[in-house]
């Protein structure tokens, strides 16, 4: 998973650990915190 930057779509950061494809994203309120679901069968929470 690549995170980009809204503005230019230039890549801020890559995120590596899912085995399958992306279904969900949920991002916190505060946005530091990122969590992931995937086909996989995994919920990632990402510290970002």
């Amino acid at each position: 998973m690549i995170l980009r930057d809204i503005k230019t779509g230039d890549p801020v950061k890559e995120l590596k650990g899912h085995g399958g494809g992306i279904y969900g994203l949920a991002l916190s309120r505060d946005d530091k915190t990122l969590c992931s679901s995937s086909g996989d069968k995994y919920i990632k929470v990402w510290e970002i």
